[in-house]
């Protein structure tokens, strides 16, 4: 164990760089408090740089903003990695795993909890608009519903062959997952065709 000079606590040697009297928490704050100030990016505020991952944005729904462009219908459209499925990614934070960017959109600024079963809807009915005001959360039956009523644009990407084929693949043993892949839509797609719960009439 070890005393920080600083903070005075005691804390584990792993918390404090070598030949450090200070701890680890306390020599990065004391070591970004004497950096220049940097203007952000998206909102032209003077902050420094350094904290969070923030190095050219002052936060994280700057840093978001910045790759959104606002239409005049209200969308705002995402400009920044899309998905195969039309949908925005974004990774939220330092060492978090990418996710989608409307889900992110409602965390940041509707302050929402979201379970992974949780399902987003677009009352526009255009995937890569992430504004919090077009979004809302819905079960799997409201998702289903939203999309009967936009249309089946999956249809452009399946047949009757393909999905002949996809249901063969599954009584062969290959899994919702593998088939998704093959043919590039998500594994919801696939379990929907084997249960017959879309393209009953093929």
């Amino acid at each position: 164990m070890k005393i920080c000079r600083e903070c005075t606590q005691e804390k584990e040697v792993s918390y404090f760089y070598t030949r450090h009297k200070t701890c680890k928490e306390c020599w990065n704050e004391h070591r970004r408090s004497n950096y220049k100030k940097s203007i952000c990016r998206n909102c032209n505020i003077a902050f420094r740089p350094g904290k969070e991952g923030r190095y050219k944005f002052c936060c994280i729904e700057c840093r978001f903003m910045n790759k959104v462009q606002k239409q005049e219908n209200g969308c705002w459209i995402w400009q920044a990695s899309i998905n195969r499925e039309g949908y925005g990614t974004f990774v939220p934070d330092n060492g978090k795993k990418s996710g989608l960017a409307h889900r992110e959109s409602l965390v940041l600024f509707r302050k929402s909890t979201l379970k992974a079963s949780d399902y987003i809807l677009h009352s526009c009915n255009t995937k890569p608009c992430v504004n919090p005001d077009h979004l809302k959360i819905g079960d799997a039956k409201e998702n289903y519903q939203d999309f009967l009523k936009t249309g089946d644009t999956l249809r452009i990407k399946l047949s009757p062959k393909k999905i002949i084929k996809i249901r063969k693949l599954f009584l062969s043993s290959v899994s919702y997952r593998d088939i998704a892949k093959i043919f590039q839509v998500s594994a919801n797609t696939i379990f929907d065709i084997i249960k017959r719960r879309t393209w009953k009439h093929v």
